[in-house]
Order: structure tokens, then sequence, then C-alpha cells
């Protein structure tokens, strides 16, 4: 069933009263919308690599990040939506004094993809999970990502 879109939403049609939405709503530590943005990040990374999920020679660029998680097993499957699952996060610096601009995901070899495809690490901005923020946690975040953070990983 796909009652429960990536990004939250409930499709009434598909429900079939199992309750999982609200599992995942009031367990604070879950969160589907922000694997969801760990999982787009991981596929944009990809493509720029130039890899693809698919098992054949088709070309990375024909690909949108949204489409590559629905092919490459080893990303949609490796980031569940639980926090302690979703991988190793540090918050990332910002341009504002105090804040963070997002959080950045550090995913080892194996962890998301093939050995040879080497370790991962990618940015995901705080305005991609904003909405979801308690107003204690929207606190932590501002600004944008700070020059030279992207150098650094």
């Amino acid at each position: 069933m796909r009652a429960i879109e990536p990004r939250g939403k409930i499709v009434t049609a598909e429900c079939f009263q199992c309750l999982d939405c609200q599992v995942e709503y009031y367990d604070d530590k879950r969160c589907p919308p922000l694997a969801q943005a760990a999982k787009l990040a991981i596929a944009a990374a990809k493509l720029a690599k130039g890899i693809n999920g698919y098992d054949d020679d088709a070309p990375a660029v024909q690909n949108m990040p949204e489409q590559e998680i629905e092919h490459d097993s080893l990303s949609k499957n490796g980031i569940k939506p639980a926090i302690l699952e979703i991988g190793p996060v540090m918050l990332a610096p910002s341009t504002e004094t105090g804040k963070s601009s997002g959080l950045t995901f550090h995913y080892s070899p194996y962890g998301v993809g093939p050995y040879v495809e080497g370790p991962y690490t990618v940015f995901v901005p705080w305005t991609a999970f904003r909405q979801y923020l308690s107003p204690r946690g929207a606190a932590l975040f501002g600004g944008e990502r700070a020059k030279g953070d992207e150098e650094t990983w």
C-alpha cells in the first residue's frame, strides 16, 4: 500500500486504517520527510557523479533524483525514517551566528551504494524540513550554508 507519500501526505483512497500514519506522526524518533530529503540528496549526488540505480548503461543525466530513488535499492532501503537509521548527521555551519543552515549526512562505502562508489557526504538545507520542526527545533536553524562548507566535505 502507498497510503503515506514520501513527503508525509496521506492518500485516503489507499488507506486501509492500519494507523501507521498515526504511529509516525506521534513517534518522536521517526521522520519520513527527513529520510526522504536525505534520499533525494544522495540521489542528486549520485546523478552528479554519473551513477544511476538501473542495471543498465542508461546515462544518469536522464533521470531526476525522485526517479533515481525508485531505481536505486541501496539508497531507497539504506536510509530508514527512524532518527538513528537516517545516517550519521551533523549540524551544518550557517551564515547566521549561533544557527545551523541544515544537516550534513555522512555515508560510508556500502552505506547507500556499492563500495566502488565510495563515501557520500550530502547537505540538506533546513528549509527542506522546516515545516516539520517544532518551535524549539526551529530555533536551531537559520541563515544559509556557510561559504567553504561544501569544500570541507
